[in-house]
């Protein structure tokens, strides 16, 4: 358990408390395990398909970036 400042917010009849944190805060808290690596061999697999397939029928595979939007 960590202590964090927090604001008392009421709003609509309903109190609750609002606050930030940073990203140690966030490690101390949340724990990350790898369950299984399937999903990235089929990930892999698929990749190595459609490589295939475009190569096949004369395509190129284009690698598209995400964008945020704020």
């Amino acid at each position: 358990m960590i202590t964090v400042p927090a604001h008392k917010v009421r709003q609509f009849g309903v109190e609750f408390y609002q606050t930030s944190f940073t990203s140690g805060d966030i490690q101390k808290l949340v724990k990350f395990e790898v369950l299984n690596y399937s999903a990235l061999e089929e990930v892999e697999k698929r990749r190595k398909t459609l490589k295939t397939l475009a190569e096949k029928h004369g395509f190129q595979l284009v690698p598209i970036q995400s964008v945020r939007m704020s």
